[in-house]
C-alpha cells in the first residue's frame, strides 16, 4: 500500500476524527498530533501468535497490517497555557507485552494483580483470573488503568469463543471490566466517552 492509500484507510479507520469532526478547527483545540505509522511486517503477526500460541483475532491483525499501532493527542489552549486533554492510543504489535502475575502482595496504594481474582463474576459470568487466563496490553491508558486482550483457557478449549469477551478495562483501582477491543467500536467509545461529538 503507497503512502496516499494508508493514509486514507487509517483516516477511515480511526473515523475521520481529525479531519471528519474538524478537530483542529474546534474552539481552542490545538497541537493535534497523528502519528502515521508503517504497517507490521506479516512475520511480526505471526511471531507473536507463535511465542504465545495464540491466534491474534482478525480485526486486530488487520489493523496491525495497516498500521504498527495507533498514537493521536491533542491539546486546548486555556488562557495562557496549553493543556494536553486527549489522547487515542494503540500499542504496537511489539508492545503488545503479556502482563505477568507479577508479586502476589499488594498495597492499598499499588494493589497486586493477584487481588483481581477475588472478583467472581462480570456481568453474570465468570471475570477472567490471572491464574487461568493470559492477558496483554493494548494501551497502558498514560497510567491511569490498561485496555487489555485477554485470552481464557476456556475459550481456546471451546470452539466458538466469543470474541467480543476478549476486551477488558483494567484501572489503577485493579477491578477488570469488560470492554470491546475490536479497534472501530473502541474508537466510538473513546469519541463519546471524550466528548468529541457535540
Amino acid at each position: 500500500m503507497d503512502g496516499l492509500k494508508t493514509r486514507n484507510y487509517l483516516e477511515k479507520m480511526t473515523m475521520c476524527i481529525v479531519s471528519f469532526l474538524d478537530l483542529e478547527k474546534k474552539s481552542g483545540v490545538c497541537q493535534v498530533k497523528n502519528d502515521v505509522k508503517a504497517p507490521a511486517e506479516r512475520a511480526a503477526i505471526l511471531m507473536w501468535e507463535q511465542k504465545h500460541s495464540l491466534l491474534m483475532p482478525e480485526d486486530l491483525k488487520n489493523f496491525f497490517m495497516t498500521s504498527n499501532g495507533f498514537h493521536l493527542t491533542w491539546s486546548v489552549k486555556m488562557e495562557n497555557s496549553t493543556i494536553p486533554v486527549g489522547a487515542m492510543h494503540l500499542n504496537s504489535i511489539g508492545q503488545m507485552l503479556r502482563l505477568e502475575n507479577g508479586s502476589s502482595e499488594g498495597t492499598h496504594v499499588q494493589p497486586s494483580l493477584w487481588d483481581l481474582d477475588l472478583d467472581n463474576e462480570i456481568n453474570g459470568r465468570k471475570a477472567p483470573s490471572f491464574v487461568d487466563s493470559r492477558v496483554f496490553e493494548l494501551d497502558p491508558c498514560d497510567g491511569n488503568g490498561k485496555v487489555c486482550l485477554v485470552y481464557s483457557e476456556v475459550q481456546q478449549e471451546s470452539d466458538s469463543g466469543s470474541d467480543e469477551e476478549n476486551g477488558f478495562l483494567l484501572p489503577r483501582g485493579m477491578v477488570l471490566c469488560r470492554y470491546i477491543y475490536i479497534y472501530p467500536e473502541r474508537t466510538e467509545i473513546k469519541v463519546a466517552f471524550l466528548d468529541l461529538l457535540s
